[in-house]
């Protein structure tokens, strides 16, 4: 006679549960992207039961972006722009350099995260001590994000690839296009990363620098370019 074995009721499921499911699934090492049937697998329920605790996916996104991104509060010094405009670029690039995953949650099917957003808040303090404002201090912003986050992604898509130039790649170019690629791998291959990225910040400060804003101080007054 066999007894029957009493079953306990499941641990009640939690919103957070899910949320910190989620981040180990973005953690884990495996780069396979997050979706709700893979989380429901993890947590051993269905897919529906996620949306009894999280709205739709974009929440969820929103959520673990919240959770990963949140940690990152880079300590701006009480300084000139330039010396905080490098502390923002130095922190981003070192957080992402160690979580490269984080560049997945930036944003997804028309949606920013809000945890980034709130970072390109904090650069847009930083360039607003510039003196550029309105549109082209936006501009300025995207410029800058672009500039800085691409330089960052590539440097981590190099990594990952171990990111080579190799011999029968330039062979396969114009004799002339191979000799101007040739020299230019020569020097480029020999770099250090952290010295490209710093000149890549200092190149950033020093055309935003340049940039000088007109104020208008009455009607005839001559334009930024002094005709």
């Amino acid at each position: 006679m066999t007894t029957a074995v009493k079953r306990g009721r499941p641990a009640r499921l939690s919103r957070e549960q899910i949320v910190n499911t989620a981040v180990d699934l973005l953690l884990d090492g495996s780069g396979k992207p997050l979706s709700i049937h893979r989380l429901a697998r993890a947590l051993d329920i269905t897919p529906m039961a996620i949306y009894r605790h999280i709205e739709n996916k974009d929440a969820l996104m929103q959520a673990v972006a919240l959770e990963l991104l949140g940690r990152f509060q880079p300590h701006i010094p009480e300084a000139d722009w330039p010396v905080q405009l490098q502390t923002w670029a130095h922190e981003t690039r070192a957080y992402f350099l160690k979580h490269p995953v984080f560049f997945s949650i930036l944003g997804w099917q028309e949606h920013i995260a809000i945890a980034w957003l709130q970072q390109v808040a904090v650069l847009t303090g930083i360039l607003a001590k510039t003196g550029i404002d309105d549109g082209a201090l936006a501009d300025a912003v995207q410029w800058t994000a672009n500039t800085l986050m691409g330089s960052i992604y590539f440097e981590i898509s190099s990594r990952r690839s171990g990111f080579k130039v190799s011999r029968d790649d330039i062979d396969a170019l114009s004799e002339a296009d191979a000799g101007i690629v040739r020299d230019i791998m020569a020097h480029l291959l020999k770099k250090d990363p952290d010295v490209v990225f710093e000149d890549c910040v200092e190149r950033v400060i020093e055309s935003l620098g340049a940039q000088k804003p007109c104020h208008a101080e009455s009607l005839e007054e001559k334009s930024c370019t002094g005709a």
